[in-house]
């Protein structure tokens, strides 16, 4: 079991790094139902709570692919219920209907303000001895310049995530946000909220860990 978390956090980690190029994102206020019976959820329904049609697509699509990594059947809501954005009772009457085990909840996301603080460091040159010298003195020149702390402003742009069981006992089993920081598009934040998600469900044993 440890051998294939390292595996499957290695990959998790180069995926981000392909996918974030240098964005830099984070799980924040995971929780997960200490008292859900063992026995991951093999099919699951992928709702993401956006109005506009096209971006709920996106961001479905991006978490069944990611989720299906894992071996496990995500179905986008669109695909079940249309395009025009249902309700929660809609929501859990389809999915008990076509027998899946739980449901994906995707929020919109939405952008804070961050103050990040930069500490100072010192940067440490090596100056070698001028090389028109005939007799060339074996010592070197140090100068250390400081660079001074400071503060800057960043868009962190953040998404909650619920997961919720379909039988007719409905509750949630899983919650978390992540929290991107200056994302380079739409497109790279879904997949990196997803790759998050998907790594943590797996991790919980909520999702399989293998095919």
């Amino acid at each position: 079991m440890r051998t294939l978390v390292s595996t499957r956090l290695f990959s998790f980690v180069l995926s981000l790094l392909v996918l974030s190029c240098g964005t830099r994102s984070q799980m924040l206020n995971m929780w997960v139902d200490p008292d859900y019976p063992p026995g991951p959820m093999e099919k699951l329904l992928v709702v993401a709570l956006w109005e506009a049609a096209a971006t709920r697509e996106a961001w479905e699509s991006a978490f069944a692919r990611a989720l299906e990594e894992s071996g496990v059947v995500a179905v986008p809501s669109q695909h079940v219920l249309g395009s025009a954005m249902p309700d929660s009772a809609t929501i859990f009457d389809a999915a008990r209907r076509a027998g899946f085990d739980g449901v994906v909840a995707i929020y919109e996301t939405y952008d804070r303000t961050k103050t990040v603080y930069v500490a100072g460091y010192v940067e440490r040159e090596v100056i070698p001895p001028p090389k028109y010298r005939i007799f060339p003195i074996p010592t070197v020149e140090i100068v250390d310049t400081y660079h001074p702390a400071y503060e800057k402003t960043e868009t962190a742009v953040r998404c909650d995530v619920e997961v919720w069981t379909a039988p007719d006992d409905v509750r949630m089993v899983w919650t978390g946000t992540t929290e991107v920081m200056e994302p380079d598009s739409d497109e790279s934040t879904c997949a990196i909220v997803a790759g998050w998600v998907e790594y943590q469900l797996v991790f919980c044993g909520l999702v399989p860990t293998e095919f």
